[in-house]
């Protein structure tokens, strides 16, 4: 079954940001009451092979590294913790992630949310008249094909 969300604005975004949950690592399907998660929010970022979390949030979370990643930024290349944790993308979707620690992120959100998420399910922007709105569903359900719609 799937679950979306679709968040609209009244002009057009340059970037999209969303609330997400975020909580210590449980086994999402065999539990029939998930923790609470700790809200945040999160920039879905198409160019970001993967999710990403400051360190103060994974330090608050108490989130415990399972590896280092290279990663390569504006700065260079730094070796950076990976947490293991539940991101909560809709109300009743739960994934299981990675998420690789980043130096510095815009006071705005603590997750970026990558294509490990994003290619799961159907993602959408549209700019109509000026103003956007990007729709998310998990999992993917359909072919979007705008070419095939004319």
């Amino acid at each position: 079954m799937s679950d979306s969300f679709t968040v609209k604005s009244t002009n057009r975004l340059s970037y999209i940001t969303t609330s997400v949950g975020i909580s210590y690592p449980f086994e999402v399907n065999r539990i029939n009451q998930p923790p609470k998660p700790y809200t945040t929010a999160a920039l879905w970022d198409t160019g970001s092979s993967h999710c990403f979390i400051t360190k103060s949030l994974a330090t608050s979370l108490e989130l415990h590294p399972i590896d280092k990643a290279l990663v390569e930024h504006a700065m260079g290349r730094t070796f950076e913790n990976v947490y293991f944790a539940v991101l909560q993308i809709t109300e009743k979707y739960y994934i299981e992630i990675e998420l690789t620690e980043c130096q510095s992120i815009n006071n705005n959100f603590e997750i970026i949310v990558g294509m490990d998420v994003i290619n799961q399910g159907d993602f959408a922007i549209t700019n109509q008249a000026g103003k956007t709105t990007f729709s998310f569903r998990l999992p993917s359900e359909t072919t979007i094909d705008f070419q095939e719609d004319k």
